[in-house]
């Protein structure tokens, strides 16, 4: 009782509408299903290793992902010394688990965005440069949760719990590169 297969697709496409930004639309999905053979006792190891658990069939524990993400990432270079960097993106996952017990449900959504501005200060090639940037990142998340009963692979129809989790996160940071010489530079990062 294991099988498995997985089906990914990837792709993005880079936009240059002129030689100060760029722009990259990103996507990818990807549909996962996971059967679990279920471990056996020491008890069932020790008369015949061989033979499966009993629960593994009549129960059918798996587990199943389909999650897409949508994408994009750009720079806006204002100058030769001045430039700007974004993401955003969104992720959708719908995972269900299966047990002995229950079917597990999960419908998982989580937007996403960066935002960087770069500050270069000297040549790249002169014996000291400095490059600054500060930017922030901000992301949220919702689970959609319920259970319902698994009476041998057939899945109940009322639900016995059900939950919404909800998250967000935002943090700051800054980061500052010494260049010294040609080969050597230091860099030191505060983030909240």
């Amino acid at each position: 009782h294991t099988h498995f297969w997985q089906n990914n697709v990837y792709g993005k496409v880079t936009y240059t509408p002129s030689a100060s930004v760029q722009v990259t639309p990103i996507l990818s999905w990807t549909d996962t299903y996971h059967e679990n053979p279920e471990g056996l006792s020491l008890a069932q190891y020790l008369t015949d290793p061989t033979l499966p658990n009993d629960d593994a069939i009549p129960f059918n524990e798996h587990m199943e992902t389909n999650r897409t993400t949508e994408g994009v990432t750009g720079l806006v270079k204002m100058t030769d010394d001045h430039e700007i960097r974004f993401n955003g993106y969104v992720k959708q996952t719908h995972y269900t688990e299966v047990n002995n017990h229950v079917f597990d449900h999960q419908a998982l959504t989580t937007p996403g965005m960066s935002l960087q501005y770069t500050y270069y200060a000297g040549r790249s090639d002169a014996s000291v440069s400095n490059t600054l940037s500060v930017g922030t990142d901000l992301g949220w998340q919702t689970n959609d949760e319920y259970l319902t009963a698994n009476d041998h692979t057939i899945e109940g129809t009322a639900a016995l719990a059900r939950q919404q989790i909800k998250q967000q996160g935002a943090g700051i940071f800054l980061i500052d590169r010494v260049g010294l010489g040609h080969d050597w530079s230091v860099m030191g990062s505060l983030r909240f």
